[in-house]
């Protein structure tokens, strides 16, 4: 799913409800697809300056990227708008967004559980035209009167969060001082979450002393989740474990290393992928002997080889070679 498959689901479903309906929506990020980008410290300065002078603010020069955020910092609520919000509020709808992660606040969650366990129950044959079917029949199965239960369910989860705010601001009135939330892990220490003064901002003191990288390895995994008994001490059992099932690596070569050497000692420019083995210690295993031999192609003892002569004037770095072992170039 994406922004615009669901903007044009979205305006082909709206008619279809009542006028001044509400509609309760997560914050998926296909559902939060922005009408305009706000402006942030990654911009250009120059990208920035446009941007506000396209909402008829004007510049005071000199200026710094620090000022002109903070520019955009007030006005930034007037344009920060959903495209599905405003879509729906011109069709006399109002879209009413959850908190973030706070699934228990939508019925629909509930409805959608039904029709799964409906599914899951009736499902003998795990062809995909009979599970449709069976789709569909689990979404008939969700009466009227399950729907007023949820949305009562739902009502009193709410309730329960009122009442758990009301009781939090008593008792910090009650107890004056600093208040620091901690996260206590069993038998651990409490970890104190040391946040940063509010406006600042992260900066790189010795940019000058960085090295930049000749080649960057990207990669991804996907995993099987098996049910497990494993218990970790007393108080804490594994429901389930996490099998590799497949990866994709692909490497990137920077801009100083030429085309012609990539090929020559086959250092591969597209991504290579594996999905999946008989054995689960075969994937493991084939992703290590793999990365291994791009290793091996990169870095080793001959100057000739891509990597070496030709990018150690340029970069001085250390490239990662078989069992992991640094060579100074």
């Amino acid at each position: 799913m994406n922004g615009i498959t669901f903007f044009e689901w979205f305006v082909k479903i709206l008619p279809l409800l009542k006028e001044n309906a509400v509609i309760v929506m997560d914050n998926a990020a296909y559902h939060s697809v922005k009408k305009d980008r706000i402006p942030v410290m990654s911009w250009k300065k120059r990208d920035i300056i446009n941007w506000l002078e396209s909402k008829g603010e004007n510049i005071s020069y000199p200026t710094t990227k620090g000022a002109l955020l903070a520019q955009v910092k007030t006005i930034h609520t007037e344009h920060d708008k959903y495209v599905i919000d405003d879509y729906a509020k011109e069709n006399n709808k109002t879209v009413l967004r959850l908190p973030p992660y706070h699934c228990e606040l939508n019925p629909i969650e509930l409805a959608w559980s039904s029709v799964k366990s409906y599914v899951r129950t009736h499902n003998s044959t795990f062809k995909l035209k009979d599970v449709k079917e069976l789709l569909e029949r689990g979404v008939e199965h969700v009466t009227p009167e399950m729907w007023k239960n949820f949305v009562g369910h739902v009502v009193k989860e709410e309730e329960k969060f009122w009442n758990i705010d009301s009781i939090t601001d008593d008792y910090m009135d009650e107890e004056p001082g600093r208040h620091i939330l901690t996260i206590v892990c069993g038998t651990h220490k409490p970890i104190l979450p040391i946040l940063p003064p509010e406006g600042s901002t992260l900066e790189f003191n010795a940019l000058c002393k960085t090295q930049r990288l000749p080649f960057v390895m990207y990669a991804d995994f996907e995993a099987l989740l098996v049910k497990s008994t494993q218990r970790h001490g007393v108080n804490t059992e594994a429901l389930h474990t996490h099998q590799p099932m497949s990866y994709g690596f692909m490497f990137v070569a920077a801009d100083g290393v030429p085309a012609e050497l990539m090929k020559l000692f086959d250092i591969p420019r597209t991504p290579i992928i594996f999905r999946g083995s008989d054995t689960v210690d075969d994937v493991a295993k084939r992703f290590v002997i793999a990365v291994i031999d791009m290793a091996e192609k990169i870095c080793c003892d001959r100057d000739e080889r891509l990597g070496c002569a030709r990018a150690r004037n340029k970069y001085r770095m250390r490239f990662v070679c078989q069992n992991f072992l640094r060579r100074k170039l």
